[in-house]
């Protein structure tokens, strides 16, 4: 078996550091951002082509697809609790 190659992110690591930084949180989600992912999990079931939906963005963004499904449940969040 061999063992699959890692995907290099297109932005570099300053581009995500100062992005994070200057995101739109609210001042209890900015900190929430940087604690432990041990509270709870989701296992999500997807169809062929949501996951190759899913895949396409990551790799635009340069974003793992927990993160990118993080940063897309929290933008979706934010509209509808307003």
């Amino acid at each position: 078996m061999t063992k699959p190659s890692l995907r290099k992110p297109r932005l570099s690591k300053e581009q995500r550091e100062q992005f994070t930084e200057n995101a739109d949180y609210p001042s209890q989600a900015k900190k929430a951002v940087n604690d432990k992912r041990s509270f709870k999990a989701v296992n999500v079931g997807m169809n062929q082509y949501e996951w190759e939906v899913l895949e396409s963005a990551c790799k635009e963004t340069g974003q793992t697809k927990k993160g990118f499904i993080r940063m897309a449940m929290l933008e979706k969040a934010k509209s509808v609790l307003k």
